[in-house]
Protein backbone atom coordinates (compact mmCIF):
# COMPACT_ATOMS: atom_id res chain seq x y z
CA UNK A 1 0.00 0.00 0.00
CA UNK A 2 2.51 2.28 0.86
CA UNK A 3 4.63 1.73 -2.74
CA UNK A 4 1.25 2.89 -4.14
CA UNK A 5 1.14 6.17 -2.35
CA UNK A 6 5.10 6.85 -3.71
CA UNK A 7 3.79 5.25 -7.17
CA UNK A 8 1.07 7.57 -7.58
CA UNK A 9 2.99 10.89 -6.15
CA UNK A 10 5.59 9.94 -9.32
CA UNK A 11 2.81 9.41 -11.82
CA UNK A 12 1.90 12.95 -10.90
CA UNK A 13 4.88 14.45 -11.75
CA UNK A 14 5.31 15.02 -7.62
CA UNK A 15 8.86 13.58 -7.63
CA UNK A 16 9.96 15.38 -4.35
CA UNK A 17 7.21 14.58 -2.61
CA UNK A 18 7.28 11.20 -3.81
CA UNK A 19 10.69 11.07 -2.62
CA UNK A 20 10.01 12.23 0.51
CA UNK A 21 7.35 9.80 1.43
CA UNK A 22 9.77 6.93 0.61
CA UNK A 23 12.76 8.07 2.81
CA UNK A 24 10.64 8.15 5.50
CA UNK A 25 8.95 4.95 4.28
CA UNK A 26 12.30 3.39 4.39
CA UNK A 27 13.06 4.91 7.74
CA UNK A 28 10.57 2.76 8.99
CA UNK A 29 11.06 -0.55 6.82
CA UNK A 30 12.15 -2.78 9.70
CA UNK A 31 8.42 -2.72 11.81
CA UNK A 32 6.22 -1.81 8.78
CA UNK A 33 6.48 -4.54 6.89
CA UNK A 34 4.11 -4.86 4.37
CA UNK A 35 1.73 -2.32 5.66
CA UNK A 36 0.01 -2.85 8.85
CA UNK A 37 -4.22 -2.24 9.03
CA UNK A 38 -5.04 1.32 10.13
CA UNK A 39 -2.08 3.23 9.47
CA UNK A 40 -2.45 6.09 7.53
CA UNK A 41 -0.88 5.30 4.74
CA UNK A 42 -3.51 2.25 3.94
CA UNK A 43 -6.86 1.57 2.34
CA UNK A 44 -8.39 0.68 5.42
CA UNK A 45 -7.41 2.94 8.12
CA UNK A 46 -7.79 6.20 5.42
CA UNK A 47 -11.23 5.17 4.66
CA UNK A 48 -11.97 4.58 8.87
CA UNK A 49 -10.87 8.37 8.98
CA UNK A 50 -13.16 9.74 6.21
CA UNK A 51 -16.05 7.37 7.48
CA UNK A 52 -15.79 8.98 11.04
CA UNK A 53 -15.48 12.39 9.41
CA UNK A 54 -18.43 12.42 8.01
CA UNK A 55 -20.63 10.58 10.91
CA UNK A 56 -19.64 13.54 13.26
CA UNK A 57 -19.94 16.03 10.62
CA UNK A 58 -22.62 18.97 10.67
CA UNK A 59 -26.18 17.93 9.68
CA UNK A 60 -25.56 20.70 6.79
CA UNK A 61 -23.62 19.10 5.31
CA UNK A 62 -23.91 15.20 6.00
CA UNK A 63 -26.13 14.56 3.35
CA UNK A 64 -23.38 15.54 0.70
CA UNK A 65 -20.77 14.56 2.33
CA UNK A 66 -22.10 10.79 3.06
CA UNK A 67 -22.40 10.58 -0.64
CA UNK A 68 -18.63 10.59 -1.17
CA UNK A 69 -18.36 7.11 1.16
CA UNK A 70 -19.63 4.80 -1.68
CA UNK A 71 -17.75 5.55 -4.55
CA UNK A 72 -14.25 5.96 -1.98
CA UNK A 73 -15.43 3.04 -0.32
CA UNK A 74 -15.89 0.59 -3.73
CA UNK A 75 -12.43 1.59 -4.78
CA UNK A 76 -10.87 0.63 -1.18
CA UNK A 77 -12.57 -2.28 -1.32
CA UNK A 78 -11.19 -3.21 -5.57
CA UNK A 79 -7.86 -2.18 -4.26
CA UNK A 80 -7.60 -4.46 -1.40
CA UNK A 81 -9.08 -6.67 -3.27
CA UNK A 82 -6.29 -5.97 -6.75
CA UNK A 83 -3.43 -6.10 -3.76
CA UNK A 84 -4.32 -9.65 -2.71
CA UNK A 85 -5.50 -8.63 0.99
CA UNK A 86 -8.85 -10.27 0.14
CA UNK A 87 -9.62 -11.11 4.04
CA UNK A 88 -9.38 -7.18 4.71
CA UNK A 89 -11.38 -6.58 1.95
CA UNK A 90 -14.22 -9.13 3.54
CA UNK A 91 -13.74 -7.15 6.28
CA UNK A 92 -14.43 -4.07 5.22
CA UNK A 93 -17.72 -5.19 3.47
CA UNK A 94 -18.90 -7.20 6.72
CA UNK A 95 -17.95 -4.21 8.74
CA UNK A 96 -19.76 -1.06 6.03
CA UNK A 97 -22.00 -3.40 3.91
CA UNK A 98 -25.19 -2.88 5.82
CA UNK A 99 -24.78 1.17 6.68
CA UNK A 100 -23.94 1.57 2.74
CA UNK A 101 -26.80 -0.70 1.94
CA UNK A 102 -29.09 2.95 0.88
CA UNK A 103 -26.44 3.77 -1.46
CA UNK A 104 -25.32 0.18 -2.68
CA UNK A 105 -28.15 -2.57 -2.88
CA UNK A 106 -27.98 -6.18 -2.17
CA UNK A 107 -27.09 -6.98 -5.20
CA UNK A 108 -24.41 -4.69 -5.72
CA UNK A 109 -22.66 -5.42 -2.83
CA UNK A 110 -22.32 -9.40 -3.72
CA UNK A 111 -20.87 -7.94 -6.71
CA UNK A 112 -18.37 -5.97 -4.96
CA UNK A 113 -16.95 -9.20 -3.62
CA UNK A 114 -17.02 -11.43 -6.86
CA UNK A 115 -14.19 -10.51 -9.32
CA UNK A 116 -16.59 -11.04 -12.82
CA UNK A 117 -19.66 -9.31 -10.63
CA UNK A 118 -20.94 -6.58 -13.09
CA UNK A 119 -21.07 -3.68 -10.12
CA UNK A 120 -17.10 -4.39 -9.89
CA UNK A 121 -16.38 -4.41 -13.19
CA UNK A 122 -18.60 -1.47 -14.18
CA UNK A 123 -16.51 0.76 -11.11
CA UNK A 124 -13.62 -0.47 -12.36
CA UNK A 125 -14.43 0.57 -16.08
CA UNK A 126 -16.12 4.00 -15.51
CA UNK A 127 -15.91 7.25 -13.80
CA UNK A 128 -18.86 7.80 -11.15
CA UNK A 129 -20.06 11.55 -11.59
CA UNK A 130 -21.46 12.98 -7.76
CA UNK A 131 -22.59 16.82 -7.14
CA UNK A 132 -21.51 18.77 -4.29
CA UNK A 133 -22.10 22.24 -3.02
CA UNK A 134 -18.58 24.30 -3.00
CA UNK A 135 -18.98 24.59 0.76
CA UNK A 136 -19.04 20.79 1.23
CA UNK A 137 -16.34 20.24 -1.52
CA UNK A 138 -14.13 22.79 0.14
CA UNK A 139 -14.54 21.08 3.45
CA UNK A 140 -13.87 17.47 1.68
CA UNK A 141 -10.92 19.38 0.24
CA UNK A 142 -9.88 20.66 3.23
CA UNK A 143 -9.84 17.11 5.52
CA UNK A 144 -8.20 15.30 2.82
CA UNK A 145 -5.36 17.44 2.54
CA UNK A 146 -4.91 17.86 6.58
CA UNK A 147 -4.80 14.56 7.38
CA UNK A 148 -2.71 13.41 4.52
CA UNK A 149 -5.05 10.90 2.70
CA UNK A 150 -3.14 9.97 -0.40
CA UNK A 151 -5.01 7.35 -1.32
CA UNK A 152 -8.10 8.34 -1.08
CA UNK A 153 -7.64 11.64 -3.04
CA UNK A 154 -6.28 9.37 -5.72
CA UNK A 155 -9.26 7.02 -5.37
CA UNK A 156 -10.94 10.85 -6.40
CA UNK A 157 -9.00 12.22 -8.91
CA UNK A 158 -8.73 8.54 -10.71
CA UNK A 159 -12.24 7.94 -10.47
CA UNK A 160 -14.61 10.67 -9.19
CA UNK A 161 -15.88 13.45 -11.27
CA UNK A 162 -17.55 15.79 -8.90
CA UNK A 163 -19.46 18.55 -10.30
CA UNK A 164 -18.68 21.83 -7.95
CA UNK A 165 -21.91 23.53 -7.75
CA UNK A 166 -22.32 27.72 -6.58
CA UNK A 167 -25.42 26.33 -4.26
CA UNK A 168 -26.41 25.61 -0.98
CA UNK A 169 -25.51 22.42 0.67
CA UNK A 170 -28.46 19.67 -0.43
CA UNK A 171 -30.65 18.69 2.00
CA UNK A 172 -31.95 15.70 -0.30
CA UNK A 173 -30.20 12.40 -1.24
CA UNK A 174 -27.41 12.44 -3.11
CA UNK A 175 -25.79 9.79 -5.23
CA UNK A 176 -23.01 9.05 -7.41
CA UNK A 177 -23.99 8.01 -10.46
CA UNK A 178 -22.00 6.29 -13.57
CA UNK A 179 -22.04 8.50 -16.65
CA UNK A 180 -23.89 5.76 -18.41
CA UNK A 181 -26.56 5.95 -16.01
CA UNK A 182 -27.13 9.80 -15.60
CA UNK A 183 -29.96 9.14 -18.03
CA UNK A 184 -31.77 7.55 -15.36
CA UNK A 185 -32.08 11.11 -13.10
CA UNK A 186 -30.82 9.34 -9.78
CA UNK A 187 -28.41 12.59 -9.34
CA UNK A 188 -29.34 15.21 -7.31
CA UNK A 189 -28.12 19.14 -7.67
CA UNK A 190 -25.55 19.84 -10.28
CA UNK A 191 -25.34 23.05 -12.00
CA UNK A 192 -21.72 23.27 -13.69
CA UNK A 193 -18.88 23.14 -11.70
CA UNK A 194 -15.20 22.10 -11.55
CA UNK A 195 -14.24 18.26 -11.90
CA UNK A 196 -12.32 16.27 -9.35
CA UNK A 197 -8.81 16.54 -9.64
CA UNK A 198 -8.29 19.68 -6.54
CA UNK A 199 -8.21 17.22 -3.67
CA UNK A 200 -5.52 15.54 -3.95
CA UNK A 201 -2.36 17.68 -2.15
CA UNK A 202 -1.64 16.72 1.26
Amino acid sequence: MEKAVVDYLRRRGLHEEASMVAASLGAHAGSAGAGAAGSDEDYVGEYRQLHDWVAGSLDLYKMELSAVLMPVFTHCVISLQTHGRRSEAAKMLDRYGEELSSTFGAEELAQLRRDDGAFRLKAQAERLILPLSQSAFTLLSEFLRSRGLLLLSAILNDHLDIDVASRPPSVAPVRAVFASDMASGRSNGSSSGSSSGRSTSA
